[in-house]
């Protein structure tokens, strides 16, 4: 069910524009995903009225799984920047 259900949210997703986050925001992508050019990867500061802070690792769509350590770092790190 997992994957047809990925495809089907993405089948049926309509963006709708809101205004802008007024919390940083935290962009990680694989430097080989064919979907995350650093194009689309700056675009996401439209999205926040603060910095963006993007980690850029080696691999594809899926370098989470090679990098699970530092991806878990990373967001506790933003968590605790959110917190305080």
């Amino acid at each position: 069910m997992g994957l047809r259900a990925d495809f089907k949210a993405v089948e049926n997703y309509q963006f709708e524009q809101y205004p802008p986050f007024e919390q940083a925001l935290t962009v990680l992508y694989g430097k080989q995903d064919q979907e995350a050019s650093d194009q689309s990867v700056a675009a996401w500061q439209e999205f926040s009225t603060q910095p963006r802070d993007i980690h850029a690792f080696d691999g594809d769509h899926f370098f989470i799984f090679e990098y699970m350590q530092d991806v878990v770092a990373i967001i506790n790190r933003a968590i605790e920047k959110s917190t305080k």
